[in-house]
């Protein structure tokens, strides 16, 4: 089960889409964090029996504004991200919150994840795959068992994220989109912001991958 917390409506800031997966009554993970609304503590503590992990698809502010607050209410919950993106948990002028909001870092020690490396939790099989170009250490988490592409700031409905950060590295971008061709049509991607999507109709409708598309 996957439980969307889509943060579209939130208009004093941006705050990313936050994803929950596991049965009820059992373990859960959660993907990025960018506010810890009280509706999404409530969620886990009522419907999952602990949080084995918390998956960021990349540093920027607006995934990770509410891992701190998150990890209190959830201690000991181990944090991951690819090493590319781990000084934007402690830099704020890489993360973007210096020029938004408030200066955010977060108090954490991370666990590195890395291309195709698959990770066995109790709540799902995760596939990581390694997408920088939005940020130099962005990735994509894919659940088979659930045709589940969390798909972070690397691909939204009929679009893709900017290139043009200090830290991007947009010479990167095709090669990174080329990765999400080989995976199947019926893949539902949950992106970290606007609405869910298809794969079938991103590789049909998106600009950013219809050329790329043989």
């Amino acid at each position: 089960m996957i439980k969307v917390f889509n943060n579209d409506d939130v208009s004093e800031y941006t705050v990313s889409n936050i994803y929950v997966l596991g049965k009820k009554g059992k373990p859960c993970i959660v993907i990025d964090m960018g506010e810890a609304k009280p509706e999404i503590i409530d969620y886990i503590k009522k419907h999952h029996s602990k949080v084995e992990a918390l998956l960021l698809t990349h540093g920027h502010y607006d995934h990770i504004r509410g891992v701190n607050k998150f990890l209190e209410e959830f201690p000991n919950t181990p944090l991951y991200i690819n090493k590319e993106d781990a000084e934007y948990l402690t830099n704020p002028a890489m993360n973007g919150s210096e020029r938004h909001s408030k200066k955010i870092t977060v108090n954490a020690n991370p666990i590195f994840v890395k291309d195709k490396e698959e990770i066995s939790f109790k709540a799902a099989k995760v596939t990581v795959i390694f997408t920088p170009y939005h940020t130099r250490g962005g990735v994509c988490y894919l659940v088979k068992e659930d045709n589940a592409l969390f798909t972070g700031d690397s691909l939204f409905k009929g679009s893709i994220g900017r290139s043009d950060f200090v830290y991007s590295q947009p010479e990167k971008t095709i090669e990174s989109l080329k990765k999400f061709l080989g995976l199947s049509n019926y893949t539902v991607c949950y992106p970290g912001h606007g609405p869910i999507t298809r794969l079938k109709d991103e590789k049909r409708n998106n600009p950013f991958l219809m050329n790329l598309v043989k």
